[in-house]
């Protein structure tokens, strides 16, 4: 692994609340003290959040987030269906009119 990338790795770790160190045993991890293995992480900042209703990092309201991310990920979904069967119509009438 490059310094680049055990550098991103203890980045990572950090966000989650470790305590990290590169040496030439490879990471070394310890507990920050007063983190919770139960804390919710929050799925917009990736840092603990607490509870489960209010990230106390970003604030962000989780279960409207968590919402709000299934409908834009349901409507990428219906955006890229609608193009792929309009790309075939054009496709279609292409091939028609050869």
């Amino acid at each position: 692994m490059d310094k680049d990338d055990v550098d991103e790795h203890i980045k990572r770790l950090m966000k989650l609340g470790f305590s990290c160190r590169a040496g030439d045993a490879g990471l070394s991890l310890i507990p920050v003290a007063g983190i919770e293995s139960a804390d919710v992480i929050c799925p917009a900042c990736e840092l603990p959040s607490g509870n489960d209703e209010i990230c106390r990092q970003c604030g962000v309201i989780i279960h409207k987030y968590l919402k709000q991310k299934e409908f834009d990920d349901q409507l990428k979904i219906q955006l890229k269906a609608s193009q792929f069967s309009e790309e075939q119509m054009w496709a279609s009438r292409s091939v028609k009119t050869k």
